[in-house]
Parts: C-alpha cells; sequence; structure tokens
C-alpha cells in the first residue's frame, strides 16, 4: 500500500479506496478503448461511390452480397478506374486484375465473390 507523511513527520497509509480507484480508472480506459477498436474493426469502411449507385446497389442485392462482398467490389471499382458499374458482376477478367493487388481477408473476400457471381 501507498504511505504519506503527515503534518508531522510521521507515516500514515493510503485509504483503499484510493488505491483502488487509482488503479481502476486506468484499467476501465484500456477495457474502453479496447471495445471501441472491436467496433470499429467489425463495420466495413464508409461508401466508396460508383458511377450509378442504384444499379450497383440491385446487382448487390440480386447476388445476395454480404457488406464486405459489396464493400469489396466497391473498393475494386475505384482502384481499377472502372466508369461501368456492371463489370464488376459481369467480367471474370476485371477480378482476375484485381485478384494481382490483394491479399490476405480481402483475397479470401474476393475469391467468395468471384465464386458467388462466376460458379
Amino acid at each position: 500500500m501507498a504511505e504519506s507523511l503527515t503534518m508531522f513527520g510521521g507515516k500514515r497509509e493510503a485509504a483503499p479506496e484510493a488505491e483502488a480507484t487509482w488503479l481502476a480508472a486506468p484499467l476501465l480506459l484500456l477495457a474502453l478503448l479496447a471495445i471501441l477498436l472491436w467496433l470499429r474493426q467489425r463495420q466495413p469502411r464508409g461508401r466508396i461511390a460508383v458511377a450509378d449507385e442504384d444499379i450497383f446497389k440491385k446487382l448487390c442485392e440480386a447476388n445476395q452480397l454480404t457488406p464486405h462482398q459489396e464493400f469489396l467490389l466497391r473498393e475494386m471499382y475505384f482502384d481499377l478506374k472502372l466508369s461501368n458499374p456492371v463489370l464488376p458482376f459481369t467480367c471474370p477478367q476485371v477480378h482476375a486484375e484485381y485478384r494481382k493487388s490483394v491479399s490476405g481477408r480481402r483475397l479470401e473476400v474476393l475469391d467468395s465473390v468471384t465464386t458467388r457471381l462466376f460458379g
């Protein structure tokens, strides 16, 4: 336990409640930060606009794509500078080209989209 000096030079022990507060506050902040980071990681990032949003969204819905798969197709559209929002849904060559630039989890999602769209 922490000790402090009294006015007359004697030592006195700190109250256990005060010591517990000093220990609990940083732990509470760390737990809150961990929860916020976990929540942020679980959500797909913001939207990437495509030329014809309605067509793109309808194709995503028709193919029953998950939010992560939809976001990956938006990234593909943006990264490859595509002008036609239908190309990611109809052209396997676009998927093959994009496959060269992704890895890890994004590659897994791309493979799942490619399999869903082109069988």
